[in-house]
């Protein structure tokens, strides 16, 4: 496999078509990474300061798991359960989620979206989605572009070891 230098320096279709199938599809997975992080930090400069990453990431994990418990939520976004409480804390201070009582547990409680934390979730996401659609209708992809595009990064994170 040629190495990160000799990757960098191709970019162009002819230098990438020199590459076998294995180093072509490497290449191109990190540029898929790497353009997919670009396009979250354009995305958060458009949005500005009203557009909480951190907040939604946290909606979008509560809202796909169900309840969850902090110890469970903490895990899945990969930081200490105090750090977790006080982001639940100020999710629950905006009447974003809420406490309830784990019917397996009567000693735990496991975090739910609210109404108020669904309406918000959603229409993050549909400002995140009007931003990006505004900048692919000025290029030549098709809907069915886009739709392919993200079944790839889904299937991707499917066969992922590690959730996302």
């Amino acid at each position: 496999m040629p190495s990160t230098d000799e990757l960098s320096k191709l970019g162009s279709e002819d230098e990438l078509s020199k590459l076998s199938s294995e180093d072509e599809l490497s290449k191109l997975s990190s540029e898929l990474v790497i353009y997919s992080s670009r396009l979250v930090r354009a995305v958060r400069r458009q949005l500005g300061d009203g557009h909480r990453p951190e907040a939604l990431r946290l909606l979008a994990q509560i809202r796909e798991r169900g309840p969850i418990s902090i110890t469970a939520l903490a895990q899945a976004e990969r930081c200490s359960q105090p750090t977790m409480s006080s982001a639940v804390r100020a999710l629950e201070s905006k009447g974003w989620v809420r406490r309830e009582a784990d019917p397996s547990d009567a000693r735990s409680t496991r975090i739910s979206l609210t109404p108020a934390g669904t309406a918000e979730l959603d229409r993050a996401h549909d400002n995140i989605g009007a931003v990006v659609a505004d900048w692919l209708a000025a290029t030549d992809h098709s809907t069915e572009d886009v739709r392919r595009a993200v079944d790839v990064v889904r299937a991707a994170l499917a066969h992922s070891e590690v959730e996302a």
